[in-house]
């Protein structure tokens, strides 16, 4: 009994209701953020909303991190590429692969 009444605590700590006139809305969410937008960025999220880049404000914020996710990790591995580039000792070990490999081309 214990342990049935901490998993209905912990699903109650997860759900939201919202009862609006005849219709009773329960959303289960694995995690909320809350953001405080500027003027800009309000007009920005309204245009983007109205172009149709996604149904909802939350699509398109979620969008915008998976984008924002993207962009970090391009611009990580061009850092890290250039960083290997710039290495003579890498370029060496890059050069001999090379040679390596040629002996395998089929043509």
């Amino acid at each position: 009994m214990y342990f049935a009444r901490a998993a209905m605590v912990q699903v109650r700590m997860q759900v939201k209701i919202a009862i609006t006139q005849k219709r009773v809305t329960i959303c289960v969410m694995s995690g909320t953020l809350t953001v405080r937008l500027d003027d800009r960025t309000e007009a920005e999220l309204a245009r983007l909303l109205a172009d149709g880049v996604g149904p909802n404000r939350n699509a398109i914020v979620r969008d915008a991190i998976h984008q924002a996710t993207r962009n970090h990790i391009e611009r990580r591995l061009r850092e890290q590429s250039a960083v290997i580039m710039n290495d003579p000792t890498e370029r060496k070990l890059a050069e001999e692969l090379y040679e390596d490999m040629d002996d395998l081309r089929a043509w």
